[in-house]
């Protein structure tokens, strides 16, 4: 399943809430992300960002109820958060970078300039790629996190992009995911800790 792709790109604490959610979600009968049919799949790939591609994805035909759910919903997070939803519509490749982050602290973070959450966001969307259907929804929380974890200096040079995977939608648990990165030395923007 494709969501499996995304699991393996993420920390095993993570991998385990996941595992969970996702055995009670095939238990009560659902997969994730819902399935949609091609055509849908294709108008929604192009764009996700526009209200007309979900209503030409309603009108594809053959949509399970769960189908119906993940447009509405996925529909909903993207028109609340337009720039968001173009920032990482425009950065998000076809299959993800599927390279899993470091999951300790970077050495060699740059302080953040003009634009870091701007390149921070783009590396956010990079890293989860286009399947999963990336909105940025803010730059908020968790940093408390990263300066327990890795001083106050490492969270002075960490952005903390929040997405909502819209493919995974609406599963809150499954949909939300918060990524520590940070411009570091020799390596770009890069997405360095998956908090959430």
């Amino acid at each position: 399943m494709r969501w499996a792709r995304a699991l393996r790109r993420s920390s095993p604490a993570l991998l385990a809430g996941f595992a969970i959610v996702a055995a009670a979600a095939a238990g009560a009968g659902t997969s994730f992300p819902p399935e949609l049919p091609s055509g849908a799949q294709r108008t929604i790939q192009r764009d996700w960002c526009s209200a007309s591609s979900y209503t030409s994805a309603r009108q594809a035909g053959g949509l399970s109820k769960l189908a119906r759910r993940n447009l509405a919903a996925a529909e909903k997070v993207a028109l609340a958060h337009p720039r968001g939803c173009r920032r990482a519509e425009r950065s998000a490749p076809r299959g993800g970078e599927h390279v899993l982050p470091p999951r300790h602290c970077p050495t060699g973070a740059l302080p953040l300039r003009h634009r870091a959450r701007e390149h921070a966001a783009a590396a956010a969307a990079r890293f989860e790629g286009r399947l999963t259907r990336p909105v940025v929804v803010g730059y908020f929380g968790r940093i408390a996190q990263v300066r327990h974890q890795c001083g106050a200096m490492m969270a002075r040079h960490t952005v903390v992009v929040n997405l909502s995977l819209t493919a995974m939608l609406p599963s809150a648990s499954l949909s939300e995911r918060d990524l520590a990165v940070s411009h570091v030395r020799g390596h770009g923007w890069r997405v360095w800790q998956v908090l959430h």
